[in-house]
């Protein structure tokens, strides 16, 4: 979403899902730091787009570059 909260589409990337075990009941302050990292974490870090949740398990999986 960009500021006036509309979509915008990107070009198809491949992304890395990385399943996070027994997260089903995650705490705010990890929600927190995806979304730290997600923002500012630089060139460096490895690009997290966001999270999603498994709907066959409950589990929290983090959609990586």
């Amino acid at each position: 979403l960009d500021q006036k909260n509309e979509w915008k589409r990107r070009p198809q990337i491949d992304v890395c899902l990385k399943s996070l075990d027994n997260s089903k009941d995650i705490k705010q302050e990890f929600l927190e730091e995806v979304k730290n990292q997600h923002e500012h974490g630089g060139n460096s870090a490895i690009a997290i787009y966001g999270i999603t949740k498994n709907p066959k398990d409950g589990n929290y999986m983090m959609v990586m570059d």
